[in-house]
């Protein structure tokens, strides 16, 4: 880093720290935002507070001047456990083992309970995924208890990942997982990173990958997004296919004609989007339904303009893998 580069970010630093103690409400936690040219705070989050907290932790290990009673604020947050998402809990897990792994126990059950339900981490965005990673891995040796929460958790993390090297944003919905933010992107990586760090090992199925070598193969800076693919020198679409080994299997299939769905058509075969080769298609039950296809504009009685419509039948749709 430059000398100017330095004096720059401690100029920020100093202002992020100046800034933050007016943001703090009367409750002891910080406020949701401020408008502005507003003095009024609005709303209440304990979610940034956590954040403000594991910005400060970082702060105080850096040497500055932090003012701020940091286990008050960290018992504040955990008064409202209640109030947490599985990431907030996350977040509590992370700051805990900074603060001298206060109320890590109740933190680790708390988690557990949140994400005892067989598809409870399907729903959640990739950066409430990487938050339970990375506050997991930092309890790791302090919590043994909180082993079989780590291998669910860094194992669906594992299947998160597209073979463009991107994070999906989701596990659960059709089209958003495939259009994941930066927040989970950014997320990913430091989870990666501290996986990295811990040497961590996970497995999936029968693909075993270490995560320490998969932060090394981040992709163009200049693709779209996971759906996006890999081009080569000599012109391949992908490098997954050369490659699958170092990826994680993820078994979503969607059918492309709209009368039919995956929980409907009984010839859906699974398969796996990592798998070497060509994609096997397997086409879905024929239907006697008509749908209107094109159209062309012509006369109609009386000089006015109509429309005219052909209807083809349907030969069935073909199946194809959803995930990118």
């Amino acid at each position: 880093m430059t000398s100017a580069a330095r004096v720059r970010v401690d100029e920020l630093v100093s202002f992020a720290l100046e800034q933050l103690e007016g943001l703090r409400l009367p409750s002891g936690l910080y406020c949701f935002d401020r408008a502005e040219r507003e003095p009024a705070l609005r709303g209440e989050s304990v979610r940034y507070s956590l954040m403000a907290l594991l910005g400060y932790q970082r702060a105080r290990d850096a040497g500055l001047d932090v003012r701020t009673d940091l286990d008050a604020l960290f018992d504040t947050c955990v008064e409202r456990v209640a109030t947490f998402t599985p990431g907030d809990c996350g977040l509590a897990l992370w700051a805990a083992s900074r603060q001298h792994d206060r109320h890590v126990p109740e933190l680790v059950r708390e988690l557990e309970q949140r994400i005892s339900a067989e598809h409870a981490l399907e729903p959640l965005v990739g950066m409430e995924i990487a938050w339970m990673v990375l506050g997991l891995v930092a309890v790791a040796r302090s919590e043994p208890s909180s082993a079989s929460a780590r291998r669910r958790v860094v194992e669906h993390f594992g299947a998160r990942r597209a073979p463009s090297g991107l994070y999906y944003h989701d596990g659960s919905s059709r089209f958003r997982h495939r259009l994941p933010n930066f927040a989970t992107q950014i997320y990913s990586l430091m989870a990666l990173c501290a996986l990295a760090r811990a040497g961590c090992t996970t497995t999936r199925s029968s693909t075993r990958s270490r995560w320490a070598t998969t932060s090394s193969r981040r992709s163009s800076p200049t693709q779209a997004g996971p759906g996006s693919s890999t081009p080569s020198a000599s012109g391949s679409s992908s490098a997954s296919r050369s490659t699958p080994s170092t990826r994680t299997p993820w078994r979503r299939w969607r059918c492309s004609s709209s009368h039919c769905s995956p929980a409907t058509c009984a010839t859906a075969t699974p398969r796996c989007a990592a798998s070497p080769g060509p994609a096997v298609r397997t086409r879905c039950a024929p239907t006697s339904s008509t749908s209107k296809v094109g159209s062309r504009t012509g006369r109609s009685g009386g000089g006015r303009r109509g429309t005219a419509s052909r209807s083809v039948p349907r030969a069935g749709g073909r199946w194809r893998p959803g995930g990118p």
